[in-house]
């Protein structure tokens, strides 16, 4: 290495990844405990964004950062989807997701390796 290039060292990505981001995570046992629900719609919509569309609405904007809800997919063969909220709003969220016509929960997990059943 030459004199001018002492100065700098190259860092890991995940090193890198945090400076740009200008955050850092908390500890796993510091954030709120989430929960997955398995839910399914019918009749079915034709693609993700369908459902996604039918789902979020129904939660106001400014209440979704509060509940923690957060589209994780949607399986349009099926008819299901996952969608993660936090453990302290579990019940409200599950109360507004059955309250859509057609819509109805079938499991509630906290991990989406139990949710799924692998």
């Amino acid at each position: 290495m030459s004199e001018e290039n002492k100065d700098y060292v190259v860092a890991p990505i995940k090193q890198k990844a945090k400076k740009v981001q200008g955050r850092k995570l908390a500890k796993k046992s510091q954030r709120p405990k989430r929960r997955y629900i398995l839910f399914t719609l019918t009749p079915i919509p034709k693609t993700g964004k369908q459902a996604f569309d039918l789902i979020i609405g129904q939660f106001p904007q400014d209440e979704r950062k509060e509940l923690g809800t957060w589209f994780i997919e949607f399986i349009p063969e099926t008819g299901q989807g996952i969608m993660r909220c936090k453990l302290a709003s579990l019940e409200k969220v599950k109360k507004t997701l059955n309250g859509i016509s057609g819509a109805k929960t079938l499991k509630t997990s906290g991990t989406l390796k139990a949710l799924k059943g692998r």
